[in-house]
């Protein structure tokens, strides 16, 4: 039978009370977030009827802007807490482009008067091992966590009304990023680096003059100022030697002292700093060692005592980009790089606002606008309805800040150019050369195995999309992938040059597909509830070696290359942690990175060791296996060069030094005779101001 009303009803064993956003089975209570279990309503509603995502968006998140993750998150929640497995599910079925059934039996039961005790319990997902958690996902853990609260839900934000205009803040030659407006929103405190070399200073400026003021002066690289609530301090973190230190400067006197030291952390891994409402607290990302996540702490600027806020579910999630409440009592905060998530100030109670919504580069919590996301080219307010776009750009939108006593907010903004090069890397090498040059951003360059076409990915065509080229001809579009082109697709070349293996997001997560070279036609990989990325080939074609969290950590998987459904049993093929792999020619073991880890890894012999240990992070996506040894990019020297570690002798030796040592991504042909590289060829940094419409 079919739910008509809101009144509790069974699905198998389980009963539903939806005015409480409950799930009960043998005295346990299982409570979920509202916007779940009306997910779960509407499937109960139509038994045994497909009911479409198009449909179940409308209905539950109406006239909101939010992303298909969402849903799908909604629904990974809903089977965890049933215990259903997608791959064989008796409760709830995914239908390939159709949508969702609920395949249990449901029954309409009227309302009990008077319930048994039941026993306050989390879901049975929470009680399984550290691993295990990881692999049901970071939002599963935050919902049941919500289970073990009674906290009101966020307030919406007043904004509906308010007619926003926009206009430049800054517009210096170089860089300006790091906005931070002061409580009236009259003084911008930010980060310049001018075009001339040299390295990002603090400066101040008046809103409606273009007189600044220059906070700091010297060789270290400043970041993330903050303005205190009543305007006299700008807090800061200063990158040193030893490590980072966390500022404090008074503006009246210009005075400078350091509040406290992070030993720990890198300047890679900063993040914005938030001041609570009162004063008396300072809440920042650190990191506990150089392999840990980074977690929020606060601190005590009376007494210098810090207390955790935060601990990531899994290895490699960090937690960043804190933002007080206006009443000082919870912090907005960014998790995995797609999680908009807020926490009580003493760390107890973990809410989830916007789940899987696209790469958030900056957030802030208005006490007019509510919680500010920007995502790449949109800055929007984030309420548990959804999120409510406030302005839209072509440029790269990022950072926003709010004025606390006023409507005023200030955000980077980014245009870019990035552009394809090849050099040739023979004695008579000359000058590098354009490669199907665009206006827009082309990226991820790889050559094929025969050395004769290049595939990368671009958004010449509107969105982002798969592309060849060659030296020699133009660009030809092969696929398209329609995610942002700074987010990377990852394409690899089959031993045959038939196929491209590459990575797209579905439903908010990234999956493994293959396309045609000759036909364009896409074929889908991986059908999991976790992100598969970094796809490579074996030597003969028949397999596919990919990148998978489904146990937590990100370690490699294989699976064969010709199936797509059944990739939820494909076999790991590390323990130890793995991101990049490439089989060695003998077809006997793997070469691979580690995320989060220098250097590149092999496990011939059965047991896992590092083979070459200076690979930077930054190039560890970029290398090339041969037969007889591998390509790799080495900066350990004077200036960056490909290198060739001979595998026969187990020596690395210079190749050829980088034309340009700034590329984003870079890749060698099998031969070693030329490279394809994409680099920034121009930017624009500006800081915006958005405020009521006069």
């Amino acid at each position: 039978m079919s739910v008509t009303t809101d009144a509790p009803f069974l699905i198998g064993s389980w009963r539903i009370e939806p005015s409480r956003h409950c799930l009960m089975r043998d005295g346990e209570e299982v409570q979920l977030a509202p916007k779940f279990i009306q997910v779960l309503l509407c499937l109960a509603e139509q038994p045994g009827a497909v009911v479409t995502r198009e449909a179940l968006l409308d209905r539950v998140w109406p006239d909101v802007v939010v992303g298909e993750a969402v849903l799908t998150r909604a629904i990974s929640v809903l089977r965890k807490t049933f215990g259903d497995d997608p791959r064989a599910p008796a409760v709830i079925e995914t239908v390939l482009k159709g949508g969702y059934r609920l395949i249990a039996p449901v029954t309409q039961i009227p309302p009990t008067p008077a319930l048994p005790p039941v026993r306050r319990a989390s879901p049975r997902w929470r009680s399984a091992t550290p691993a295990n958690l990881a692999l049901l996902g970071v939002a599963a853990v935050l919902l049941a966590m919500i289970g073990l609260t009674r906290e009101a839900p966020l307030a919406a934000s007043p904004f509906t009304d308010i007619d926003l205009a926009v206009r430049p803040l800054t517009a210096l030659p170089g860089e300006e990023f790091d906005p931070s407006l002061s409580p009236r929103g009259t003084q911008l405190a930010f980060v310049w680096k001018p075009a001339l070399p040299g390295t990002p200073d603090l400066y101040l400026k008046t809103v409606g003059t273009e007189a600044l003021t220059r906070l700091t002066e010297d060789a270290a690289i400043e970041r993330y100022p903050r303005w205190s609530p009543d305007g006299q301090y700008v807090a800061y973190f200063r990158c040193e030697t030893t490590g980072i230190a966390l500022m404090l400067h008074t503006v009246a006197t210009q005075a400078t002292r350091a509040v406290t030291r992070l030993p720990h952390l890198s300047c890679a891994r900063l993040s914005r700093i938030a001041w609570s409402p009162d004063g008396r607290w300072l809440a920042f990302a650190d990191q506990a060692g150089p392999q840990q996540p980074t977690h929020l702490v606060r601190l005590d600027l009376e007494t210098q005592a810090r207390y955790p806020l935060t601990t990531p579910p899994e290895a490699y999630t960090d937690d960043t980009t804190p933002a007080f409440s206006p009443d000082g009592q919870r912090l907005a905060f960014v998790r995995g790089g797609h999680d908009v998530l807020t926490v009580s100030l003493d760390g107890s109670v973990l809410q989830p606002l916007a789940l899987g919504i696209g790469a958030v580069e900056g957030l802030d919590w208005s006490p007019s606008l509510g919680v500010l996301v920007a995502t790449a080219g949109r800055l929007w307010s984030a309420t548990p309805d959804g999120l409510h776009p406030l302005s839209s750009s072509p440029a790269y939108t990022a950072a926003p800040t709010a004025a606390r006593a006023t409507r005023r907010v200030a955000y980077e903004q980014t245009a870019y150019d990035v552009n394809l090069w090849h050099a040739t890397l023979t004695a008579e090498a000359a000058a590098p050369t354009p490669l199907a040059p665009s206006t827009r951003i082309d990226g991820d360059p790889r050559i094929s195995p025969d050395g004769q076409q290049v595939a990368f990915i671009s958004d010449r065509a509107g969105t982002c999309g798969l592309w060849l080229t060659a030296p020699d001809r133009p660009a030809r579009h092969l696929a398209e992938i329609g995610e942002q082109c700074m987010e990377m697709a990852y394409p690899r070349w089959s031993p045959d040059g038939g196929r491209l293996a590459f990575t797209r997001q579905v439903e908010g997560q990234r999956e493994v597909f293959v396309v045609g070279v000759l036909t364009g036609v896409q074929r889908r990989l991986t059908f999991s509830d976790a992100d598969e990325a970094m796809p490579s080939w074996s030597v003969d074609g028949a397999t596919i070696f990919f990148a998978s969290d489904r146990d937590g950590t990100w370690q490699i998987y294989e699976m064969p290359a010709a199936t797509g459904e059944q990739s939820a049993s494909a076999m790991p093929r590390t323990e130890h942690g793995g991101y990049v792999a490439f089989e060695a020619a003998s077809g006997e073991h793997l070469y691979y990175t580690k995320p989060g880890q220098p250097g590149l890894w092999t496990n011939a012999g059965g047991t896992d060791w590092l083979l070459v240990p200076n690979v930077h992070l930054e190039d560890t996506t970029d290398w090339r296996v041969v037969p007889d040894g591998l390509y790799y990019i080495d900066r350990s020297g004077d200036s960056p060069a490909w290198t060739f570690f001979d595998l026969t002798t187990g020596t690395p030796h210079h190749h050829a030094s980088l034309p340009f040592p700034g590329c984003l991504r870079a890749d060698i042909a099998p031969d070693g005779t030329w490279m394809v590289f994409a680099r920034v060829d121009y930017s624009t940094h500006d800081i915006m101001l958005l405020e009521p419409r006069l």
